[in-house]
């Protein structure tokens, strides 16, 4: 197994169904810096499919993301998503045998088709991952206070 992938576990805001079963697939991308050199605004296309598994992806050089196995017209495709606090963010329901259409770049990557999506649609629900020029939009997001650290004074 690729040892960036685990088993997909729920999400509290996203749905996640019935993911993390046994089919043989990874994802080749370790890093977010490689979905950004990958991304061609010039060479965007739509993708539609059923969604048919799906696994955390831990990168290296950032906040673990959501990888889905889809299979589009017959021909399986890998598709980083985003990071699952930014998905989490925006309630997107994800599951196994859903359907879902979106926007984005298809590329080979280290002999594997690999689309990163720009905008994700599934029935009603809509959300935008990267501005038109391919800029993640989880980038913009502000970053979570730390936790609170106990005071040792003595009052």
């Amino acid at each position: 197994m690729f040892p960036f992938v685990t088993p997909l576990l729920p999400a509290p805001l996203v749905c996640l169904v019935g993911m993390g079963a046994s089919l043989d697939w990874h994802c080749p991308l370790v890093t977010w810096a490689e979905t950004g050199r990958l991304y061609q605004t010039g060479n965007e296309s739509r993708l539609a499919g059923r969604i048919l598994d799906s696994r955390i992806l831990k990168f290296m050089d950032g906040p673990s993301g959501l990888c889905l196995l889809v299979d589009a017209q017959g021909q399986r495709t890998v598709v980083v998503v985003a990071p699952l606090a930014f998905l989490e963010s925006k309630r997107i329901l994800l599951a196994r045998g859903l359907r879902f259409q979106a926007t984005g770049v298809l590329s080979a990557f280290k002999g594997v088709s690999v689309f990163i999506p720009r905008e994700l649609n599934r029935g009603s629900q809509g959300v935008s991952l990267r501005d038109r020029w391919g800029k993640p939009l989880w980038k913009e997001l502000p970053a979570r206070p730390p936790p609170a650290v106990p005071s040792n004074r003595s009052k």
